[in-house]
């Protein structure tokens, strides 16, 4: 048996991995990760979204050669490009082969131009003679946030304003009377694909960055509904305003405090378990490290200890850092909307909107408890790839035979090709890790598996369970689904806690500032700032093509 090398401590590990990220480089081994060559992908696919194409017309033909520079672009970064930052390079990995799944949702498997809305709201203020004495009966002052209401084409509905409003509306006859502070009054519409190029640019850029479309006509099932004032299906075409809700920005502001303790809460989540981590090699990839003390004098049970803590920080640590970043970003945009002047003017999303920015996850133990392995993942865990794992799915089970549309080819269709997607997905940001891991078979295994265990509970809870010759209590229906979960977790949860060890994610910095070991909590020679070198440095090659920004 080899014998197993562990580093004096887990800062020799990181620097034992940039010293071969630099040797890698300099060898011309690998390729660093620049800007803008690694983010052709992304290039590609807003361009191609910009270029307004008829169904079926002749310019058809540019979305399909537009995948195939995606898929090309994409897969030269995962073969060659690398970085140090985003995991160890795992972002490299995910965030390719991510533009490839995106653009084939775009672009093959639906029509956004023709099929995709979202909402987009106009601030007005209104008053009537009721709350103004110096308008006559028929008054109604409308001043938009960002455009004009005269005779323009707002998205699906085109407004068409009275003589005596177009008069309200002129420069000279301006109003007092403004609602309450903290509130407005707006009209929320459904935007299709726009007409203008600015509104275009914004319009195919929100598609993009949006990954589980809270304000599309896409959105994904798992987030909660949108609020009843708002219609979750596109209107057809109108020409009437329709009726002003009022916006309370205090419901704004409690939303941008909910984000600020989540994120703070899930920051010093990462702080801690950084520094606990750090305390078994394993988590530095030595993933065959002994169990450390006093794990280590307790046999079988250490073993067993050691595996179920070594699972569950990991799965923690994912949260930790999804939830970080999930409502930094909330927080950022509520902020903004709130306290960064006229920031709701500049942009027709709904920024302030509590409803823009439902939670990651889902509710942990009713999930697990009621649902077992389906609750896990579908919710619980995050829904973050949902929409572009189920499009390959709904493609194929739309163009089957009438006779093979049945519900249980539909859900074998969307379990073995969506965690298959996800493997894959995985698999290649462990690909891209300068550490050697296995990203085949283990890593994808832990998620295609996934597929035929969620299929063999779903038969015994419909089938097998009714088989008893007794209805089984609900205490016993939820142990069972818990022993179901954990069984499972211990079977297979190894090949993708290991691989993500391996490949050094965890030996990432997660957190800029540390408060823990700032206190004296961690390694010899770490301190308050975590954060030390480059993120980004000028980069000259020897062609003149390779030239840009390169991303450490």
């Amino acid at each position: 048996m080899d014998e197993i090398v562990i580093p004096p401590s887990y800062l020799v590990a990181v620097r034992q991995l940039q010293n071969k990220y630099d040797e890698a480089i300099a060898a011309g081994w690998i390729r660093p990760v620049l800007f803008p060559h690694s983010f052709a992908p992304l290039i590609i696919l807003v361009l191609s979204l910009l270029v307004k194409t008829l169904r079926n017309g002749p310019f058809t033909i540019i979305k399909y050669l537009s995948f195939g520079a995606v898929i090309c672009s994409g897969l030269l970064n995962i073969l060659q490009s690398r970085m140090y930052l985003g995991g160890n390079g795992c972002v490299v990995g995910i965030a390719s082969f991510w533009y490839i799944m995106l653009s084939a949702s775009l672009l093959v498997f639906n029509d956004p131009q023709g099929r995709f809305k979202r909402i987009e709201r106009t601030t007005i203020f209104l008053h009537n003679r009721e709350s103004c004495s110096s308008c006559s009966e028929d008054d109604v002052l409308a001043t938009t946030s960002y455009r004009s209401l005269e005779d323009k084409e707002i998205g699906d509905t085109n407004f068409r304003l009275s003589r005596t409003t177009k008069k309200a509306l002129q420069p000279e006859n301006k109003c007092k009377h403004l609602p309450k502070a903290g509130s407005e009054m707006y009209i929320l519409r459904w935007q299709a694909y726009p007409k203008t190029f600015p509104h275009r640019l914004a319009w195919v850029w929100d598609l993009i960055i949006n990954m589980r479309g809270p304000g599309w006509n896409w959105r994904i099932s798992t987030i909660p509904r949108l609020p009843k004032s708002i219609s979750s299906h596109p209107d057809p075409l109108s020409h009437g305003v329709r009726k002003p809700e009022i916006m309370n920005l205090s419901d704004t502001k409690s939303a941008a405090k909910s984000a600020l303790i989540q994120m703070t809460w899930s920051y010093l989540g990462l702080d801690a378990l950084k520094v606990i981590m750090m305390l078994d090699p394993y988590f530095w990839g030595v993933i065959s490290s002994p169990p450390p003390f006093p794990l280590d004098s307790f046999g079988t049970f250490g073993k067993i200890t050691t595996q179920a803590y070594r699972l569950l920080f990991s799965v923690i640590g994912v949260i930790c850092a999804v939830e970080c970043t999930a409502s930094a970003i909330s927080l950022l945009s509520l902020s903004i909307s709130l306290w960064v002047p006229f920031a709701r003017t500049w942009t027709s999303i709904p920024i302030e909107a509590p409803w823009l920015y439902p939670n990651t996850f889902g509710p942990c133990f009713s999930s697990l408890l009621d649902h077992g392995l389906i609750g896990f993942w579908s919710k619980w865990w995050h829904q973050v790839f949902r929409f572009n794992f189920l499009q390959p799915s709904n493609w194929i089970y739309a163009h089957l035979p009438h006779r093979l549309q049945k519900p249980f080819v539909r859900q074998s269709l969307q379990l073995y090709i969506a965690f298959g997607l996800s493997g894959l997905l995985h698999a290649a940001g462990s690909y891209t890790q300068l550490a050697p891991t296995k990203p085949f078979p283990n890593l994808f295994l832990f998620f295609f598996l996934q597929a035929p265990a969620i299929m063999f509970q779903d038969f015994a809870s419909k089938h097998i369970v009714t088989l008893l010759p007794f209805n089984p209590p609900r205490w016993l229906r939820r142990s069972t689904n818990f022993i179901f979960v954990v069984a499972w977790a211990f079977l297979i949860g190894p090949l993708g806690a290991d691989d993500f060890a391996k490949g050094g994610i965890w030996l990432i910095e997660p957190v800029p500032l540390s408060p823990i070991r700032g206190l004296g909590f961690g390694a010899e020679g770490e301190g308050w700032w975590c954060w030390k070198g480059q993120a980004f440095r000028q980069w000259r090659g020897e062609k003149w093509w390779d030239v840009g920004i390169r991303i450490m």
